[in-house]
């Protein structure tokens, strides 16, 4: 069980914490909850048949990473680029769980299969996917702030068990 002793003294100090801490927390612990969200996405997230494609340009040139070696587009690299992020600036923080189109895996064609096109049809993945775990994710939100404040209640300079 979690007591606070003091509880107008822990919300002064963490009112007394700049900004830019309170954001980098926030946005930490935001990220953590969205875990189950990113995994019930993963879990329907459909899979391509080929086992690997090079990617092309319009010209229908192969293209190129930085160092000459040719940009393969995997079967796994749509379930692979499924993530988490927070972002934000002050203390307006947002958080995205789903396709992540910077990186090592480039998801930017799931954007097509989740919302359609004129050639494919819709198959909105992220949503059936993340719809269940919405709730568990609220949940520990609150608790894991609740978390948070009390194993750093000494660093506050508060008395906290």
């Amino acid at each position: 069980m979690i007591q606070l002793v003091g509880f107008d003294q822990v919300l002064q100090a963490v009112r007394n914490l700049p900004d830019t801490v309170k954001a980098k927390t926030m946005k930490a612990i935001m990220v953590k909850n969205q875990q189950p969200i990113v995994k019930g996405i993963k879990a329907i997230t459909p899979k391509s048949n080929l086992k690997t494609r090079v990617r092309k340009n319009k010209k229908g040139e192969t293209l190129r990473d930085k160092k000459g070696r040719e940009k393969l587009i995997s079967a796994g690299n749509l379930q692979k680029s499924i993530g988490a992020r927070a972002f934000g600036k002050g203390t307006q923080i947002d958080s995205y769980a789903g396709i992540q189109k910077k990186g090592r895996y480039d998801g930017y064609y799931g954007f097509w299969i989740a919302r359609g096109s004129k050639y494919i049809t819709k198959n909105d993945f992220i949503t059936r996917g993340a719809a269940p775990q919405l709730q568990t994710a609220a949940n520990n939100l609150g608790d894991d702030i609740t978390k948070h404040i009390v194993a750093n209640a000494q660093r506050l300079g508060l008395n906290a068990r």
